[in-house]
């Protein structure tokens, strides 16, 4: 490790071919099951480690609403996590992933902050503790620190890898904001629809449950 260097890291988008709800646990979140898929199209991440044992986010376009951006809530949490560090990381965010689109883009800073410290830190966590400790933050950083395209089901925490072939997508983002927690909110389902088999097909043309018809009522 250099002193004073950044250190560039891409932080990838993901898409949902297709998004079902089957269930909803006690404490609100939304039982799914999907397949998200990574996409190259990425936010920049550059982080220096400093020794004061302090987290900064820098250079930002939302820097002043730092306490609440994902990869800075990830660093802190690790910080944490490993105590006593007299390590700490200037951070700094080039976002190109729309905001409000469901590609994840928090989730995936989070996951990429947490990745590189504990790299750059030297914490030495398996991705398996990586991706307990991002869980707390978001339901979807645990796939974004598991790395490739997968089933997934519970929360998005329960991921089994899935082989694509090479695919091409086209992307269409509208001029407004989509809010997952509205979409959520609105919401109508069976509590005891049974969790069908996964496919890409089922997935992609069962709209009873999916959230791209609820977005297409409510917004």
């Amino acid at each position: 490790m250099i002193k004073n260097k950044f250190y560039h890291y891409l932080s990838p988008a993901k898409l949902n071919l297709g998004l079902k709800i089957v269930g909803r646990r006690d404490d609100g979140y939304h039982l799914l099951k999907s397949i998200f898929c990574l996409i190259d199209l990425f936010d920049e991440i550059e982080i220096q480690v400093t020794d004061n044992g302090k987290i900064s986010l820098i250079e930002h376009q939302q820097a002043w609403f730092y306490q609440t951006d994902l990869a800075y809530r990830a660093a802190v949490l690790l910080h944490q996590h490993l105590q006593n560090s007299q390590l700490g990381a200037n951070i700094r965010i080039k976002k190109t992933i729309p905001s409000g689109s469901g590609m994840g883009g928090g989730s995936s800073n989070a996951a990429t902050t947490l990745i590189a410290l504990n790299k750059l830190w030297q914490a030495n966590l398996s991705k398996a503790q990586l991706m307990a400790l991002g869980a707390t933050i978001g339901a979807d950083v645990p796939f974004f620190i598991f790395g490739e395209t997968a089933l997934v089901t519970g929360i998005g925490e329960k991921l089994q890898a899935f082989s694509m072939p090479t695919s091409y997508f086209v992307i269409i983002k509208p001029s407004f904001p989509i809010s997952t927690k509205n979409i959520f909110q609105n919401l109508n389902f069976s509590q005891t629809q049974p969790m069908a088999e996964i496919t890409t097909t089922s997935l992609l043309i069962d709209k009873e449950n999916d959230l791209f018809a609820v977005a297409q009522r409510i917004y």
